[in-house]
């Protein structure tokens, strides 16, 4: 497991149900991942609720991410397993 430190957020298009795809891209130092959720809207525009559809591994931070800063936000990938009793 890693803390992946987000470096910018990308709106992938209409997810239907009045809900959009947003791309979280995120930097561990060492490599990138992208999680992909479906968010839903309040009607003045504050995100309602979210839920993580995929994450896919991108490689080998290449610089591109430009020092992530973690008051963009972060995820931890994989995800961990969460067991309820």
């Amino acid at each position: 497991m890693s803390i992946y430190n987000v470096y910018a957020v990308t709106d992938d298009g209409d997810a239907g149900d009045e809900a959009r795809f947003s791309r979280n891209h995120g930097c561990n130092g060492q490599n990138h991942v992208d999680d992909i959720y479906k968010v839903w809207f309040k009607d003045d525009g504050e995100v309602e609720h979210a839920e993580v559809v995929r994450t896919e591994e991108k490689g080998k931070c290449d610089g591109n991410c430009l020092r992530p800063s973690p008051t963009e936000g972060s995820f931890i990938y994989p995800s961990p397993k969460v067991t309820m009793t």
